[in-house]
């Protein structure tokens, strides 16, 4: 019986190193429940091959069972199959993933020192990496290299070092640990690796020269490597950000088939470096770039976003006329990214340049396409401002009711279109709807819109021969004062014809003749209009007193 359950054993071994791993398997199963099997000097061990068996075909939780049981029979002898069983443990725990249990086992086979503790170091160090313990991966990699000058595993050892040194912004040290793989391991899989990360080391130290010297080595040194694509796009990433697109591709379609540039790669570097150079602020040369690209591409991938770049762009320097063309190519264009951008800047430029027809027409356009809540308010507020200056009063009322009933809008703004609705509704004739809006505004007489209401407020009371009213309003607005004195004139000279009204020539005179006096301005209009009012109270009064005269001459002859 024994010596038939040792050839199932020997059979399974057989098959095991035949790589016939579920055969092995099978066989190893059926020697431990065979009469006598126990009672042989290969049963412990069978469970150590059990753990491999399973462990070659990837079961992993299998194979952690029974190398977890085969240490266990063992008593952790001190002897290299247990020192083993602990590193396949350790891998077990490590594909499932539990690093840090598995550390724990990889320690168990390093202080056993008989079986691979060299790699037990390696799987221990790269597993404080993936817990984010880069400093303990660096340690324990070192240790290995000390311990162990001769082992396999230098080469990885010094790469995944150098890789927590970037993951460390240790730029020196991670320099240093791939250039030294690169000089003891010349023919190392890893130096292609290395190289490329030297080359990214140098990339993100902005040192763009010493990057493209190590990427153009891993492109001549190794063509066919999936690093050397790596490097390629690390190459023209570079060339874009320096905007030599052109050189990128006479060095890329140098390479041949390998490399070649596509036309549609073409168009897209091109824009790219382009737009680099806009984000960065530099809008007068970016205004350059997106012109050269797109006279190269005119029907480009990138059209669309170029054509807005670079008007806005020439907008920057200060040419609206030129910079207008793009936007509205941008706005007629199908709904895009830009739409509601470039609706605001035409929408502004017309109404800068006068033009209140075409500026009505795109802030419309913007109030009904428009999805950024503060980007239809600017919609609403335009439309109202083209009809005013446009004159348009009739349809201005409505449109600054709509601005008003937004109550996310400024407190200048909300002065602004309530004082541009109470000259709107005057203009209409609509004087005590407009007398109401402009009351409100009139509350404060700092503002230019305050100020000017308050003068309207008391024209209006004038025009509707409340005088009492009116001359109140006046001696309010003295009292409050403002910095605008413009209304301030005006409002005093609605007094002179108060005066007038109530046949007080003198005081109306004195009036007009005390702002003659002491208005500050020479040329904007106050001090001409006082001297015609002026002027006509005194013609008037003068043509008054020679009536008198007659009148007293034909007394006497009588």
């Amino acid at each position: 019986k024994e010596i038939a359950a040792r050839c199932y054993y020997w059979k399974a071994e057989s098959y095991y190193r035949m790589e016939q791993y579920a055969e092995a398997h099978s066989l190893y199963r059926r020697y431990m429940v065979m009469p006598g099997a126990a009672q042989t000097e290969e049963y412990n061990q069978a469970n150590y091959g059990l753990g491999y068996a399973s462990f070659s075909q990837k079961n992993y939780d299998d194979a952690l069972s029974w190398f977890q049981k085969y240490v266990t029979l063992m008593k952790e002898a001190p002897v290299r199959t247990v020192a083993d069983a602990y590193n396949r443990i350790g891998d077990c725990y490590f594909m499932k993933p539990a690093y840090w249990v598995a550390i724990e086992n990889y320690d168990k086979a390093i202080n056993y020192n008989l079986s691979s503790p060299d790699y037990a170091y390696f799987q221990k160090g790269f597993s404080f990496g993936l817990v984010d313990r880069p400093e303990r991966k660096v340690e324990t990699l070192t240790q290995l290299i000390e311990k162990y000058p001769n082992s396999v595993y230098l080469d990885d050892a010094m790469f995944e070092i150098g890789k927590s040194y970037v993951t460390l912004n240790k730029s020196d040290q991670a320099i240093a640990s791939f250039r030294s793989l690169i000089t003891n391991y010349p023919t190392s899989a890893y130096v292609s690796k290395a190289l490329l990360q030297l080359g990214l080391v140098y990339y993100n130290m902005n040192q763009s020269s010493q990057a493209l010297t190590y990427y153009k080595q891993v492109v001549s040194e190794y063509p066919a490597s999936p690093e050397a694509r790596n490097a390629l796009t690390g190459i023209k990433n570079i060339y874009v950000e320096m905007n030599q697109v052109d050189t990128y591709i006479a060095y890329a379609n140098s390479l041949g088939d390998f490399s070649n540039v596509s036309l549609s790669e073409q168009d897209s570097m091109t824009y790219k470096a382009a737009e680099n150079i806009y984000m960065s602020s530099n809008f007068e040369k970016a205004e350059t770039s997106f012109t050269n690209y797109l006279n190269r591409f005119p029907n480009g991938n990138f059209k669309l976003n170029a054509t807005f770049y670079l008007s806005d762009c020439i907008l920057r320097g200060g040419h609206p006329d030129k910079a207008v063309e793009g936007f509205e190519m941008v706005a007629s264009s199908p709904r895009n990214m830009f739409t509601e951008q470039a609706l605001m800047a035409t929408s502004a430029i017309y109404f800068n340049q006068g033009k209140y027809a075409e500026s009505l027409t795109r802030y419309q356009q913007l109030e009904n396409e428009a999805e950024i809540p503060s980007n239809i308010l600017d919609a609403k507020i335009g439309i109202m401002r083209c009809y005013f200056r446009m004159g348009q009063y009739k349809d201005v009322v409505p449109a600054a009711r709509k601005v008003l009933a937004d109550n996310t809008i400024p407190e200048e703004t909300a002065r602004e279109s309530r004082f541009i609705l109470a000259k709107s509704l005057q203009e209409e004739k609509n004087l005590n709807d407009a007398l109401t809006e402009y009351r409100k505004v009139a509350k404060e007489t700092s503002s230019l819109e305050g100020a000017e209401s308050k003068y309207h407020v008391i024209e209006i009371l004038f025009q509707q021969s409340k005088i009492k009213e009116a001359e109140d309003e006046v001696f309010d607005f003295v009292a409050r004062s403002t910095p605008h004195q413009y209304w301030m004139a005006k409002s005093l000279m609605v007094v002179s014809d108060i005066y007038v009204a109530q046949g007080d020539i003198f005081q109306a005179t004195q009036t007009l003749q005390s702002i003659i006096d002491n208005y500050g301005v020479k040329d904007d209009g106050i001090i001409d209009e006082a001297n015609r009012k002026k002027a006509a109270l005194e013609d008037k009064s003068n043509a008054s007193g020679k009536k008198e005269s007659v009148e007293v001459d034909e007394v006497e002859i009588k």
